[in-house]
């Protein structure tokens, strides 16, 4: 029973190991993007939560993020944090080193929270269309989501992700995952909020705001459900899945079929 119980611990930690950097001290286990963007400038104001697993000791975090160029775009780190508390760092050649008040340990929980601003080079474009309408359209393959999100900017490491945004009330936002909250901050501003379970690596994470016409498809949940609903009402002795809007077929149906008058 001990190695059994040990067997088992072993695949849940490789599980949890599957979805990072090959050689990294530590996984990214979840990322909150919260930004803001406005028609005023192409500047962007973002905040980044990131969960981190550590997998070996460390005293530092390094993460990719464009610093800022010759020509003044790129990203300027205003503040970082450490499990709430604010730590020193240093930005440079496209990488944030983030230096920690302690020696994290192995299996050790971490979330830091990078505060920047700065107009992107790159990952994040914003530009008008042909018919003249602003736009901002993340473009990350390979790895060019470091031009406008502090992250893991590797294919191998994937994590689960939110996006939050701020924008100009006339914008729609579309993003990975489900849309769970949309809101008007004022008469000017809307927030959304798009969350994604699934782990992604960075170079598919997807953002666009515009003028969108967006049409409702329909309800997943609420197709599962019917789904469900008529798997227990035709009582089929099978684990196919009958369409929502199909008859019932197979034994079950026919045993419920009324007898005709002649």
């Amino acid at each position: 029973m001990k190695k059994i119980g040990l067997f088992i611990l072993a695949i849940g930690f490789t599980g949890m190991l599957a979805a990072q950097k090959p050689g990294a001290d530590f996984d990214v286990q979840h990322y909150t993007f919260s930004l803001s963007v406005s028609d005023s400038s192409n500047q962007i104001k973002g905040s980044a939560a990131i969960e981190i697993l550590f997998l070996k000791y460390s005293r530092q975090i390094q993460l990719d993020f464009a610093s800022n160029n010759s020509t003044g775009k790129g990203m300027k780190v205003m503040k970082v944090t450490v499990n709430g508390k604010p730590v020193s760092f240093t930005h440079s050649k496209n990488l944030l080193i983030i230096d920690s008040y302690y020696e994290i340990a192995p299996l050790d929980r971490t979330t830091i929270v990078v505060t920047y601003e700065g107009i992107p080079a790159d990952g994040l474009i914003i530009a008008k269309n042909k018919y003249g309408h602003r736009g901002f359209f993340s473009d990350n393959w390979p790895n060019r989501a470091r031009n406008w999100l502090p992250c893991v900017d590797h294919p191998a490491d994937k994590a689960a992700v939110d996006f939050i945004i701020t924008a100009p009330s006339h914008y729609k936002v579309i993003s990975n995952g489900i849309k769970v909250e949309e809101a008007e901050i004022d008469q000017t501003q809307k927030l959304t909020h798009y969350q994604e379970t699934v782990p992604l690596a960075t170079k598919i994470l997807a953002l666009g705001i515009a003028e969108f016409a967006i049409q409702q498809a329909g309800d997943v949940q609420a197709k599962e459900a019917e789904r469900e609903k008529r798997l227990h009402w035709c009582g089929e002795e099978t684990h196919s899945r009958p369409p929502v809007d199909g008859p019932c077929t197979g034994r079950a149906a026919r045993s419920r079929a009324r007898p005709r008058l002649l």
